[in-house]
């Protein structure tokens, strides 16, 4: 395991591991692909608000978050 070192913000040449995420927002098709390949028959996840209500403060819903999540449904049914 590598030595863990707190700095004082974003340094280069070191590594965060915890800026490393599975990005199911650009993967969402392969994911679901795989989930169905490994036989999985349901399909858990959970809606990021923040995606629809960036700030909290909007009085319309943002579209490109509802696109989004309506295509990630749309690809659930396996």
């Amino acid at each position: 395991m590598a030595p863990r070192y707190i700095t004082n913000g974003i340094l280069p040449g070191y590594h965060y591991p915890s800026h490393e995420t599975a990005d199911f927002y650009h993967h969402y098709k392969e994911d679901i692909a795989l989930y169905a390949e490994m036989g999985f028959q349901c399909f858990r996840m959970s809606i990021n608000w923040a995606q629809i209500y960036p700030t909290g403060e909007e009085l319309k819903p943002n579209q490109e978050g509802l696109d989004f999540y309506r295509k990630v449904f749309e690809k659930s049914i396996f």
